[in-house]
């Protein structure tokens, strides 16, 4: 059996860990209504990957997975 081992707290997950990738884009164009160059998002490839465990998933306040929409919770009180 394959244990998942959070990257934040370095404890183990159990049966159930967040995968997150985060992607780095840049130099959104145009940057200014005086700017005419083509609609883009510079991407340099650049992303971290890491695995959360419920409770450091949980106090970065990013919205419950289970949940419709992007509600955030509130990381002081735990709730929505």
């Amino acid at each position: 059996m394959v244990k998942l081992y959070c990257d934040k707290c370095g404890k183990d997950c159990g049966h159930i860990a967040r995968d997150i990738l985060i992607n780095n884009i840049e130099n959104p164009v145009p940057a200014s209504i005086n700017d005419t160059s083509k609609p883009q998002i510079t991407d340099y490839r650049k992303t971290k990957r890491l695995l959360l465990c419920q409770e450091c998933y949980r106090q970065t306040g990013l919205p419950n997975l289970y949940e419709e929409g992007l509600v955030f919770m509130n990381v002081n009180t735990g709730n929505e």
